[in-house]
């Protein structure tokens, strides 16, 4: 029986496995745009502290950074910044 880690890693082969070796220009497109957009939405929770949806847009962050960690058997602990932007493509 599979793991659910290597359950994840099948799923994601499976749905986007070459997309950065097959598209490298695409993929190199793709990452700067994520990087604009996350830098930008990374500015408004630090300059909007007491705003109640960017705290929660944080919070969710934190999270996707919990699940990759899990995912990827890490511990960097909580935090809203990715590491790789498309680290799992």
């Amino acid at each position: 029986m599979l793991h659910h880690l290597e359950l994840t890693a099948l799923h994601w082969q499976n749905s986007l496995g070459d997309f950065c070796v097959q598209q490298k220009d695409s993929c190199s497109k793709l990452k700067s745009f994520f990087e604009i957009q996350l830098n930008w939405i990374y500015t408004q929770i630090d300059s909007n502290p007491n705003d109640e949806y960017w705290h929660q847009i944080n919070l969710l962050l934190v999270q996707l950074n919990g699940l990759i960690d899990g995912n990827q058997n890490k511990t960097y602990g909580p935090r809203k910044e990715l590491n790789d932007t498309l680290g799992l493509l």
